[in-house]
């Protein structure tokens, strides 16, 4: 196995204590001796693999298995309804575009052909509200740095607007589509090869009106005291108020401020200059407020305030007075709040699956669930004054589908299978799922699901993987890469949802961070354990993608 450049002089001292830091030198993936290291590593690797007699089998199984088309759910502005699709093997997904729900549909955004590399990828992108203009985020071989775009629907014509140094942004039209919030590092630097190792400070949120070039853009808010914090904004669903978010590494919190559109910028945002004017709602990185919708001055809010599950809030910005309108629930955790005309549609995570709940947003009397099977529901997409929402679904053994959600004005709703698409030669029911509770090293109670081929009996060599970090749930998701190890090994695969994550919301999290990430590690051990002992796994064949980025936050 090759060196790894060492040198034991690098040694830190944090409050007294000495911590020495001898492979720091790696951390420069420009060095020679790191290039040096990394060659030799794969230089290893590479011939281990190449001598593989199923590799080429298994490479044709793969591509095979990925060939299918795919789709992600529909969004409306205005009349048009839009979606990404995947026909099988493209790099990248092609934004289309439909003038009705049931029209034909065209090509309007294609990254597969932005490069002659394919290196070019589309991120975040936002439509007028009438659906006529779109801007997009672009960006280059990975990187972080992305360059706003705009198009006109209705032809797909370019527009000449381009706004560079880009990073950590947002998208928001104001209700007239006159302009677009964005947030950027103006003084950012960026090499040809998009990084400088600099650390970027001062981050900034701009108004870009349409026809000007971006050296015209007003600057809306910054922060010069906090040269790390991030600002993004959003405009509320009546088009009268701008919610500025404010956030601080990567903690779940934000602070809240809000400007009153219609009151302070009566000639349009472009018209004024310096800062917003805004009100504080709130102020400390307590916690994280999500927006919902409003109604005039009292808004709607999702917070982990005094929630570890989450709970939904009123604020009104007259009175400053809160009110807790959609209490925590006991057990499940509430992900994703939408509001669909007087409809209030909660998605919770139930158990580490979710379940669609609908009532009424003023009387919250009777509540309804939106059917479809166990697993987990991927994007929502909706707007207040429209009738409808798109959602997907997908499970272990479920490729993703997507539903349409129709709903009446007195909040009666039908639900519609729109989408459904799956790998040629799968089969679901050749496979069985399920979920299971272990006892962990202190005793916490801790899910995991085990997916096996259904002929495959008694202990087989498992693939385990967990992650427990960030905050982030590892919900049932379908994989074409797990098939061939289920199908052509006989293998078994398990997730366990260590602590660390937001399965069960902000206490399971905490549970794996700092002093307590020695949980992470008993809980993914004791997963192994119980595989062993209840005749999933065999003792001497494991394969684990264990803790991933994670583990040593």
């Amino acid at each position: 196995y090759p060196d790894a450049p060492r040198d034991e002089s690098i040694v830190d001292e944090f409050f007294g204590v000495k911590v020495s830091d001898p492979y720091r030198a790696l951390e420069d993936s420009d060095s020679p001796g790191t290039k040096s290291f990394v060659e030799a590593q794969n230089k290893i690797s590479s011939e281990y693999l190449a001598g593989c007699p199923d590799r080429e089998k298994l490479r044709q199984c793969l591509t095979d298995l990925k060939d299918y088309p795919r789709y992600s759910v529909d969004f409306r502005e205005g009349d048009r309804y839009f979606y990404w699709y995947n026909s099988g093997l493209q790099a990248q997904s092609v934004l289309k575009v439909r003038d009705t729900y049931d029209g034909e549909s065209r090509t309007l955004l294609d990254p597969n052909t932005m490069s002659e590399e394919g290196t070019v990828s589309i991120g975040q992108l936002s439509m007028t509200r009438d659906g006529s203009v779109m801007a997009y985020c672009q960006s280059s071989c990975g990187l972080d740095w992305k360059t706003i775009r705009f198009k006109r629907v209705a032809d797909g014509s370019d527009l000449p607007d381009q706004l560079d140094k880009v990073k950590f942004s947002g998208l928001a039209w104001t209700e007239d589509g006159a302009g677009v919030f964005y947030s950027c590092y103006p003084h950012g630097r960026m090499s040809e090869g998009g990084a400088t190792g600099d650390l970027d400070l001062n981050h900034k949120l701009m108004y870009h009106k349409l026809g000007e070039p971006q050296s015209r853009d007003r600057l809306c808010a910054e922060f010069p005291d906090a040269p790390k914090w991030l600002v993004t904004a959003s405009v509320s669903d009546c088009g009268q108020y701008a919610l500025i978010f404010l956030t601080d590494g990567c903690k779940p919190a934000n602070q809240l401020h809000v400007c009153q559109l219609a009151k302070d910028c009566p000639n349009g945002v472009a018209a004024g200059s310096g800062p917003l004017p805004y009100t504080v709602v709130s102020d400390s990185f307590d916690c994280s407020y999500h927006y919902i919708t409003n109604d005039g001055p009292l808004f709607y809010l999702m917070t982990n305030g005094e929630a570890p599950k989450n709970r939904i809030v009123t604020f009104c910005l007259d009175t400053m007075r809160w009110l807790e309108l959609v209490p925590q629930h006991e057990t499940d955790v509430l992900s994703t709040a939408a509001v669909v005309n007087r409809s209030l549609i909660l998605s919770y995570r139930r158990n580490v699956q979710d379940v669609l709940l609908v009532t009424d947003l003023l009387n919250r009397q009777a509540w309804k669930q939106i059917e479809f099977g166990l697993g987990t529901v991927g994007s929502i997409t909706c707007e207040r004054w429209h009738n409808e929402l798109f959602f997907s679904y997908s499970s272990f053994l479920t490729p993703s589908n997507q539903y349409r959600v129709e709903f009446s004005p007195e909040g009666d709703f039908t639900t519609t299978l729109v989408r459904k698409s799956s790998p040629k030669g799968f089969d679901a029911s050749e496979y069985t799922e399920k979920q299971v509770f272990y006892t962990s090293k202190d005793g916490t109670r801790v899910p995991m699901f085990i997916v096996r081929h259904r002929d495959l009996e008694g202990p087989a060599p498992c693939l385990l993987y967990g992650y427990g970090g960030f905050n982030i749930s590892i919900m049932p998701y379908f994989s074409t890469d797990r098939l061939p190890l289920l199908r052509n090994y006989r293998c078994a695969f398990a997730v366990a949802n260590i602590r660390g994550g937001d399965e069960f919301g902000e206490d399971w999290h905490l549970g794996g961070c700092l002093m307590n990430k020695q949980n992470c590690f008993d809980d993914f051990i004791a997963a192994a354990e119980y595989l062993v002992k209840e005749g999933v796994a065999l003792p001497t064949s494991w394969s684990s993608r264990a803790l991933a980025t994670a583990a040593f936050w």
